[in-house]
C-alpha cells in the first residue's frame, strides 16, 4: 500500500511557496471591501430617496383627493342648503 505525502510538509509551510503572496492578497481584499462598501452605501442612499419620493408622491396625491372631496362634499351639501335660506348669489370658480 502507497503512502500518500501531503501536499506541503513542516519543513515548507504553504505561505513561503510563492503562489499566494499575503501582503498582495491583504490589499487586494481590503480594495474589493471598500469598493463593496462605498457601492451599498450608494445603493442603499438611491433606495432610500427613491422611498422618500414615494411617499411625498403619495402624501401629496392623498392631500389633493382630501381637497376633492371637501370641494364635492361642500358644493353637494352647503350651497344648496345656502342658496335655498339665502338671498346672496353664491358663485364659485374651482
Amino acid at each position: 500500500m502507497k503512502r500518500i505525502e501531503p501536499l506541503s510538509s513542516p519543513e515548507m509551510p504553504v505561505a513561503s511557496t510563492g503562489i499566494v503572496d499575503a501582503p498582495r492578497f491583504r490589499a487586494i481584499l481590503i480594495g474589493v471591501m471598500v469598493v463593496l462598501a462605498v457601492s451599498l452605501y450608494f445603493f442603499a442612499d438611491r433606495l432610500a430617496q427613491r422611498t422618500e419620493q414615494d411617499a411625498l408622491h403619495r402624501l401629496a396625491k392623498s392631500h389633493a383627493d382630501l381637497i376633492i372631496s371637501f370641494r364635492n362634499f361642500y358644493s353637494s351639501r352647503v350651497l344648496p342648503v345656502v342658496r335655498e335660506h339665502s338671498q346672496l348669489a353664491i358663485t364659485h370658480d374651482y
